[in-house]
């Protein structure tokens, strides 16, 4: 197989630079994938950062709301915290989200009442 010419290289550089797909780069220039990850290791360009997957439903902000007005305020169960987060920040969760929103411990003592 004929290396590759320098034209092909900078396209594949610009398409990563561009944020691409190893699979979309390696489409749009006729090469393999793993041609296109030796092309960025020699280039020196960072691995593409996917942030993938659903977004939090509650930040830490409101988790540590959740652990305050627990801790602090002496809420009692799921519902009462439910209430307090979105009174108070205007966030509207289901109890299932502020139950789970404990996972860490902090708040793990909320049962649905």
């Amino acid at each position: 197989m004929q290396p590759l010419t320098q034209d092909r290289k900078n396209t594949i550089e610009l398409y990563l630079r561009q944020g691409f797909s190893y699979h979309k780069v390696a489409k749009i220039v006729k090469v393999s994938s793993s041609t296109v990850h030796k092309i960025r290791l020699e280039l020196g360009l960072p691995a593409r950062n996917d942030k993938g997957g659903r977004p939090k439903a509650l930040t830490k902000r409101e988790q540590q709301h959740l652990v305050h007005a627990i801790t602090a305020d002496g809420l009692e169960n799921a519902v009462q915290a439910q209430q307090s987060l979105e009174q108070n920040l205007g966030k509207s969760v289901s109890v299932d989200t502020v139950q789970r929103g404990g996972s860490n411990g902090l708040v793990s003592t909320l049962t649905g009442q």
